[in-house]
């Protein structure tokens, strides 16, 4: 057993140099299937390991099935003539179930029988990695190993590819979390943000004064008083004088009218230049 020590150290260590590893008839039994197991569980460097002929059982192959679900280096397994039984088939069928890296798998003489064969065959059906399944002398019917030939044909084994990648987008869409909008903070607190900008408003022309409405509802907008053509000078309305009013009197004597009546006149005439100065 002292090549079984010598092999599980450097296992343990991860040597990068140890990436095959041939252990053939030194007889370690359940026992020693279990501690490679543990060293299997760490190591990141082993590719091909050779067990055949060395009595593992079931149990041996249950343990070498646990640490196949986590070991992500072994590309190749030998386990011809360990006995393992349809009990060990079945367990190592649960672990190709998991495992994505194990590429042959040689399982001859263990006698496993239709009942192994059968449980290898369904769990195939959800590996991607598997491309040999040695399964002679196991009394397998030639049923069952057409049917293990035909899931391990290149083109099957693209389809369940296809069909896992295709699994898990699906799940990883479901389980991502829905988006939100992005959100900045200010002094008042964190405001939504968004890429879209609002439109920028029409510049405002101011209206003209007498345009505006007055506060009644159904007011009527006044319209400004039109501008004169010849617009008079202010210079040109005379001031409202009396010295022109009194210039403006005409004397009752030569107009011909009362007094009174001439002095109507002259405050009339000073009213229409108020009116005209205003």
């Amino acid at each position: 057993m002292a090549a079984l020590e010598k092999a599980l150290a450097r296992l343990r260590t991860n040597d990068p140099s140890l990436t095959r590893l041939d252990l053939a008839r030194i007889n370690i039994g359940p026992e020693g299937a279990a501690h490679l197991a543990d060293a299997l569980r760490v190591n990141t460097s082993l590719e091909r390991l050779d067990l055949w002929g060395n009595n593992i059982g079931p149990e041996g192959a249950a343990h070498l099935a646990d640490a196949l679900r986590v070991n992500t280096s072994l590309e190749r397994l030998d386990l011809w003539g360990n006995n393992i039984g349809p009990e060990g088939a079945a367990h190592l069928a649960d672990a190709l179930r998991a495992n994505n890296s194990l590429k042959v798998l040689d399982l001859g003489a263990n006698n496993i029988g239709d009942e192994g064969a059968g449980l290898l065959a369904d769990a195939l059906r959800l590996n991607t990695s598997l491309e040999e399944l040695i399964i002679w002398s196991n009394n397998v019917s030639s049923a069952r190993e057409q049917e293990i030939k035909d899931l391990l044909k290149p083109e099957a084994r693209e389809q369940r590819a296809a069909a896992a990648a295709a699994e898990k987008r699906r799940q990883e869409t479901e389980a991502a979390p829905p988006s939100t909008p992005s959100t900045s903070t200010t002094s008042d607190g964190p405001i939504a943000t968004s890429s879209v900008v609002p439109p920028s408003p029409a510049p405002s022309v101011p209206a003209h004064p007498a345009m505006t409405a007055g506060p009644m509802s159904g007011a009527t907008a006044a319209v400004p008083p039109p501008v004169a053509s010849n617009p008079i000078a202010l210079s040109e309305i005379p001031p409202p004088a009396h010295s022109q009013a009194s210039a403006a009197t005409v004397p009752a004597h030569e107009s011909g009218v009362s007094t009174s009546t001439a002095r109507k006149i002259s405050f009339d005439m000073v009213e229409k230049c108020d009116e005209i100065g205003r």
